[in-house]
């Protein structure tokens, strides 16, 4: 997984200079340059049709799932991409625990 230059873990908006393909610190290496390429035409069919699995993906693109609690898949953006599920479970059911449900 992809940890930003400026800080020792995955920071909140930490994403948006791979969706826009934009090198915020000018530190990229081929790897960050390729993980964008693959990020923009997801993030680009959800905006434009609702699905980030849409016409602009290349065939042999990785489906990205639907969210489903019961397995919690996800895509994840490395190299290659894949999909996962139950992704950092416990940290998730500790946080999860201190929210009452809605």
């Amino acid at each position: 997984m992809f940890i930003a230059w400026w800080s020792d873990a995955a920071t909140h908006g930490s994403e948006i200079g791979f969706v826009w393909g934009t090198d915020p610190g000018g530190g990229w290496r081929d790897r960050e340059k390729a993980i964008s390429a693959e990020m923009m035409p997801y993030w680009g069919n959800l905006a434009h049709y609702g699905s980030p699995n849409g016409a602009a993906l290349a065939a042999a693109a990785v489906n990205w799932p639907a969210y489903d609690p019961t397995n919690r898949r996800a895509l994840v953006f490395d190299l290659p991409l894949s999909v996962q599920g139950n992704i950092h479970r416990a940290q998730c059911d500790f946080w999860d625990s201190l929210q009452p449900p809605l």
